[in-house]
């Protein structure tokens, strides 16, 4: 999918505002195949950023960010979240694909919880709400994805070019261990791509 990007960072010093928050969605971008060690899979994965109205000290506005598995299945959280912004269920053909550069302009309330971790305080998305009528709609002033992301897509293709290459090493390659499977789960290269359906109208 296309999908706008750059090298900036966009490390915050202060966390964003708790609470209900205003927002609009400014960019999408593919980390690629990510590695579980827990599920032991390779699954797609995806950044959805927003923009909120609250600006922080230097004028900038307040950026967040969450992380999916692409994937619209019942358990997913993609589809749970989308499902929210919009206010209605998928239909079936909408299941059938979408594409996900769509959501860059979209306004959202998003609500905000901070979370503190080693002594660190940061800003996460915990729900997401159509935004409220009347609202005077926000739109995308910096399309820059932090360097992070473009750095955790590079690491992601690192690991898993290291798990295919080990799931196809022969028994005498890998000392007559068996070869353990590197994918699975989560969207695949059956599947069909996400196109667009025209989700808002």
């Amino acid at each position: 999918m296309p999908i706008i990007a750059s090298a900036a960072s966009g490390t915050n010093f202060a966390p964003a505002p708790s609470g209900p928050q205003h927002a609009v969605c400014s960019a999408v971008f593919d980390l690629g195949e990510e590695w579980s060690d827990t599920y032991q899979k390779l699954s797609q994965k995806v950044c959805v950023f927003w923009e909120l109205a609250e600006k922080m000290e230097d004028g900038r506005p307040f950026m967040l960010s969450k992380r999916y598995t692409l994937s619209l299945g019942d358990k997913a959280n993609l589809r749970r979240d989308l499902e929210a912004w919009r206010g209605k269920p998928f239909t079936d053909a909408e299941l059938k694909g979408f594409d996900l550069d769509c959501l860059i302009g979209h306004n959202v309330m998003l609500n905000v919880m901070h979370v503190t971790k080693d002594g660190k305080t940061r800003a996460q998305v915990a729900g997401v709400m159509p935004a409220m009528k009347g609202m005077p709609k926000l739109a995308v002033t910096a399309i820059d994805v932090p360097k992070w992301a473009h750095e955790q897509k590079v690491k992601n293709a690192q690991i898993a070019a290291s798990h295919r290459a080990e799931a196809t090493k022969t028994p005498d390659e890998d000392e007559g261990q068996p070869i353990k499977p590197a994918i699975g789960g989560g969207a695949s290269d059956q599947e069909p791509p996400f196109v667009s359906l025209g989700w808002w109208g």
